[in-house]
């Protein structure tokens, strides 16, 4: 009777993981705080306040040598009053964090630049990448901020489509893979 009952508790257990009935880590996730933002003839200097923080089972598959790419998307908007509002630019800003396990150290590439940056934890790997102060953003022509009213939207991502493939399935059902943030929006003002 308890073999039969063990069973039924294991079915159980792996059915909730399957649907993504998983505990979720108190605390993991990404989050814009705020935006601040300068016009500069055609640069647009944004002034980010991050919150990034991974969960115990991202932690471990960076740990274990899975590279996990984050994404910082911007969108340029200009806002209508009759019509829905016009994205004008789009940046994207790809980071990854890798654990080298020769060094013992948690590597951060910035996918632009191509700067290596190295950390003893990933928390402060994925901090790092979060208190990045200043975006500058090259405009194809400059803000008439007088008489058009602009707006930046904004995510953090990870990147899924760059996960093994064995892990993507499993990142969509498991809640400690859900660290988006949702887009959000911010006024542009000089």
């Amino acid at each position: 009777m308890n073999v039969h009952r063990a069973k039924g508790l294991l079915c159980l257990f792996v059915l909730a993981s399957l649907v993504g009935i998983t505990p979720a880590c108190e605390g993991a996730g990404f989050t814009i705080n705020n935006v601040a933002t300068k016009t500069d003839d055609r640069t647009l200097h944004v002034y980010p306040d991050f919150d990034l923080m991974l969960s115990q089972e991202v932690k471990k598959a960076i740990g274990h040598g899975i590279p996990i790419h984050i994404v910082i998307e911007m969108v340029l908007t200009q806002r209508r009053p009759l019509l829905w509002d016009s994205d004008i630019s789009h940046w994207h800003f790809p980071m990854t964090i890798r654990y080298h396990s020769l060094t013992r150290q948690f590597i951060v590439v910035n996918g632009i630049t191509n700067i290596i940056t190295s950390y003893p934890t990933a928390t402060e790997a994925i901090t790092a990448i979060g208190s990045r102060e200043l975006f500058s953003l090259q405009l194809d022509r400059p803000l008439s901020i007088a008489d058009v009213q602009y707006s930046l939207k904004m995510r953090v991502r990870v990147d899924d489509r760059l996960l093994p493939i064995p892990l993507r399935l499993h990142t969509f059902t498991d809640q400690d893979w859900q660290l988006n943030s949702t887009w959000t929006q911010w006024p542009i003002i000089n």
